[in-house]
């Protein structure tokens, strides 16, 4: 009852994963729109959303979700919004993310005193791995910028949810007014 009429090829619904028909901001919109509406205190929602955009700056991608819900339980935030705040982190935001942190991480790593083939024992044995040179700097940026994006992506998503809720309260009290005064 509810079928296509024409069956959508892989490649089409791998078209349409990577750009949407009706565009991004649709896609963001709705998402935005059920964020707010969610049932919950504006703190457990943005602490949520929060911890799922915190864990997308991370190179652990694949183990986002599972990182995500274990974050927003232990803070006490909603695991579904979580899971939406994962969505920082989609094939269009990795690359930038990936580079950012591998460049952080780079950048950081001689202040700690951190050498990538040093650190697990490649140097003594004369080579030095991929998983150290690429790998390593891009957790050390995650361990960076993790933290300090959560708080940003917290407070953004707690303004939206109280103002939201303040004007939504103040439309239905002026509705109230209008139906009570007829």
């Amino acid at each position: 009852m509810f079928r296509r009429r024409k069956t959508l090829t892989i490649l089409d619904k791998i078209k349409a994963a990577l750009w949407p028909k009706k565009g991004f901001s649709r896609a963001i919109n709705y998402l935005v729109q059920r964020v707010l509406r969610m049932p919950g205190s504006a703190y457990s929602l943005a602490a949520g959303f929060a911890s799922g955009a915190a864990v997308s700056f991370t190179p652990f991608i694949g183990f986002h979700f599972l990182l995500a819900i274990a974050l927003a339980a232990v803070i006490r935030g909603n695991i579904l919004t979580a899971l939406i705040g994962t969505a920082i982190g989609n094939p269009w935001t990795f690359p930038l993310i990936l580079v950012m942190l591998h460049h952080v991480g780079a950048y950081f790593m001689p202040m700690l005193g951190i050498e990538a083939g040093e650190f697990f024992g490649f140097a003594e044995i004369g080579q030095t791995s991929g998983f150290a040179e690429l790998f390593l700097p891009m957790i050390i940026g995650g361990m960076i910028t993790a933290p300090l994006s959560w708080p940003v992506f917290f407070a953004l998503v707690y303004w939206l949810v109280t103002s939201w809720r303040k004007h939504r309260a103040l439309r239905r009290q002026k509705k109230q007014l209008e139906k009570s005064s007829v």
